[in-house]
């Protein structure tokens, strides 16, 4: 059986801790997940808008226009709004209770 050995990676990880770039890498893939956290939360979560205003006989949707000057700009207000609420120390059950009632309310009245 080959037996296969992994030399680059340690090597690299003890070349940069040696030359003091440790800091800069860390912070690279600091970045890197930020981004990459971004990126998943505006194609994981989806805010969808059915509300349409009328505006002298022509009908506006508001998701079109929403999506039109910043896709998926509802995604990430949501998202904003509830790591807020986590960081003021508000119980992540009562957060999820209350996206479901206000789901259901707004559903009710229309508006999604």
């Amino acid at each position: 059986m080959l037996k296969y050995r992994y030399i680059y990676g340690t090597n690299f990880i003890e070349a940069i801790f040696n030359s003091g770039l440790i800091g800069s890498l860390t912070q690279a893939a600091s970045s890197l997940g930020l981004i990459m956290v971004g990126a998943m939360t505006a194609t994981g979560i989806h805010v969808p808008v059915n509300c349409t205003i009328r505006l002298n006989g022509a009908e506006v949707v508001l998701a079109d226009v929403l999506n039109s000057i910043f896709p998926g700009f509802l995604s990430i207000v949501l998202l904003f709004a509830v790591m807020r609420l986590i960081r003021k120390g508000v119980r992540p059950i009562y957060i999820i209770f209350g996206i479901f009632g206000m789901s259901l309310l707004l559903a009710l009245l229309g508006i999604f």
